[in-house]
């Protein structure tokens, strides 16, 4: 309804899982099957908040560049490296990381600290 007057036109770019390294006190947000474009752009944009290095899609996830995803992140579209990866390609990389890797689920009950 309210139409933003900016256009711009950039190209897509996806970081390759392989170029990404597990260096000290890095974090990447690795994210399985996000749907809501909203929710993705809102975790882009909080990934850049607090200085993450980047973000992992895993599976069937929803368009990073879709234009509610690129509203949804503000802008840190630009600035968060965005990889992406079948399920199967994401756990053969995983073997070889180094980092700490913590996971969550809505049903969770442990403090992922502990």
């Amino acid at each position: 309804d309210n139409p933003q007057m900016v256009v711009g036109v950039f190209s897509q770019k996806f970081l390759a899982l392989k170029d990404i390294s597990a260096d000290n006190g890095d974090v990447w947000v690795a994210l399985d099957r996000v749907r809501d474009p909203g929710n993705l752009g809102t975790v882009i944009r909080t990934v850049d908040a607090v200085g993450a290095k980047g973000v992992i899609l895993v599976g069937d996830t929803t368009d990073p560049f879709s234009v509610e995803t690129v509203r949804a992140t503000m802008g840190s579209i630009f600035a968060v490296p965005v990889a992406k990866a079948t399920t199967e390609a994401f756990l053969a990389w995983r073997g070889g990381f180094s980092g700490l890797v913590a996971g969550t689920h809505l049903k969770g009950a442990v403090d992922y600290r502990s």
